[in-house]
């Protein structure tokens, strides 16, 4: 008769005895199981009954003053949600998320503790429901689209282990939900790409500074650690992403990628940035060929500012993909803007480095573009071919029985000019624009630049066995150029060993002698 009194009143009642029943006082936790007992006879059908008032309660309570009934919360929890339904969770699965990712960050150790079993139930429960092999495609979209934010919000939070939960559980619902986190990858590919990154371990990233004390190059470090990343779990949740999105979603990740790739923190989300476009480039022509000129030009800007080999090299390639899709002009435009800025370098201790990258740049863009580059042989094809006569560098120099090979900024143009077509005939079409790059270079500031137009010059001179100085358009440019470096107050290296070569292809005009004095008369 007291049970059947009590019938109208369970529903306020049953939430709070069953959370008490999780007390962490033992002696309030065995008074209330037996007063449990005693009033709920058959506890699972008067739980999936009276449901959504318990889970009210407990989310409430995850957030009450008191750590006990913080800590029972947690614990309750963790006994309810197992097997639970999406329509028997959806109403209250946004907050029981948001609750639960403050209380694993809790003031209090026994709290966290507490927490934990809880937050796998309900992440077990997300995973389950928005399965792509079994939940329905309306459960599963309906579970994405409560989790996701929450969990994309999570990683942002100060608190590290957090942003661990968060992390760990955003990849197991990518993995395993399929085609169902599509609408959701614009959001999602960036997280993972920087995650390649903040997942990374500490350890290497002190072992990376240290690298030359413990007798490996910076270089090989570089690759190991970009290897590792690709090996992660959140590579293979990137890879999944990117085999769903549509062109829609592609065009909405495009302004995200490109933040990455100029300002992205870590070389592994760099380097997978740059390996996101190239991937996209490559497979999805027809989504990013729109934003392709907008992609080019900010690659290349990520290329002049990286210091990492291993970035500019993944950035070259995607560029040189890149380069595939972009308009003419644009793509013009970017190699006249190279050529400019290799002429103009400041001459200072970064200049060769710069110089490398930027040849290393054009020669992958004429590897990745044939046919688009082929087209532009104006704007490149000048460059490369003075850029083969480009002198060794000074601790290249140094090297014992390499003295009379090219060095490696000369091999580099060497190997752009000739997998570009490059041969006598190219440059006589562009005979041109070679003159007009070789008077920048000799008027410029660049001793190196001097010496590699004035190795160009000759080079140029005895092509088709000396025709082209004699062009009437251009005969007079050639000896314009040849006084310029003969010039006492022009200095370049290896002055004195081309000088004769010069001379010998320029003869210079002869000196004018003074006149004899006039003999006096016989008769004087």
């Amino acid at each position: 008769q007291s049970r059947d009194a009590l019938e109208p009143h369970l529903p306020s009642l049953l939430p709070t005895l069953f959370r008490y029943t999780f007390d962490p006082n033992p002696r309030v936790a065995n008074a209330m199981r037996q007063l449990w007992a005693a009033l709920v006879p058959d506890p699972k059908p008067a739980l999936t009954k009276h449901l959504q008032p318990v889970l009210e309660h407990l989310c409430a309570s995850l957030g009450d003053r008191l750590w006990r009934g913080r800590e029972s919360a947690c614990l309750a929890l963790a006994e309810l949600l197992p097997g639970r339904t999406l329509a028997e969770l959806s109403p209250t699965l946004a907050r029981l998320l948001t609750a639960l990712l403050r209380v694993l960050d809790d003031v209090k150790e026994t709290v966290r503790k507490a927490a934990e079993p809880a937050w796998r139930a309900v992440s077990s429960a997300c995973v389950r429901l928005s399965d792509g092999g079994r939940a329905s495609a309306s459960d599963a979209e309906a579970v994405l689209e409560i989790a996701l934010p929450i969990l994309l919000d999570g990683v942002l939070l100060p608190s590290e282990e957090v942003r661990a939960v968060c992390t760990k559980q955003l990849l197991k619902l990518v993995q395993g939900s399929g085609k169902h986190v599509g609408p959701h990858t614009p959001r999602l590919v960036p997280f993972l790409i920087e995650s390649l990154s903040s997942n990374e371990s500490s350890a290497l990233t002190y072992m990376q500074q240290h690298a030359p004390g413990l007798g490996v190059s910076a270089g090989t470090f570089e690759a190991a650690r970009v290897a590792a990343a690709r090996a992660s779990p959140a590579h293979a949740a990137l890879e999944q992403c990117l085999a769903i999105m549509d062109d829609a979603q592609v065009g909405a990740t495009v302004p995200r990628l490109s933040e990455i790739l100029v300002r992205g923190t870590g070389l592994p989300a760099r380097c997978g940035a740059a390996r996101v476009v190239l991937q996209l480039a490559r497979d999805r022509q027809s989504a990013l060929t729109p934003h392709a000129g907008k992609l080019l030009s900010v690659a290349t800007r990520a290329i002049l500012e990286e210091r990492s080999a291993a970035a500019r090299r993944a950035y070259a390639s995607a560029a040189a993909q890149l380069a595939r899709l972009a308009k003419p002009e644009p793509l013009g435009d970017l190699l006249r803007s190279l050529t400019q800025r290799y002429v103009l370098t400041a001459v200072t201790t970064n200049e060769q480095e710069e110089r490398l990258t930027l040849a290393s740049l054009v020669r992958e863009l004429g590897r990745g573009a044939p046919d688009a580059m082929g087209g532009l042989r104006a704007d490149w094809l000048p460059l490369a071919f003075i850029g083969r006569h480009e002198p060794r560098w000074e601790a290249e120099r140094q090297e014992a029985g390499k003295q009379h090979e090219a060095g490696a900024l000369a091999s580099v143009w060497e190997e752009a000019y000739d997998e570009g077509g490059g041969n006598a005939g190219a440059a006589a079409s562009h005979l041109q624009e070679l003159l007009a790059l070789l008077r920048t270079m000799v008027d410029g500031q660049s001793w190196a630049l001097r010496r590699a137009a004035a190795a160009a010059l000759i080079d140029l001179a005895n092509l088709s066995s000396g025709a082209l100085k004699k062009r009437p358009d251009a005969a007079s440019q050639f000896e314009l150029l040849a006084a310029s470096l003969r010039e006492s107050s022009r200095r370049w290296d290896d002055k004195e060993a081309l000088l004769p070569k010069l001379n010998a292809c320029f003869p210079p005009p002869p000196t004018p002698h003074a006149a004899p004095p006039p003999t006096e008369s016989a008769d004087m």
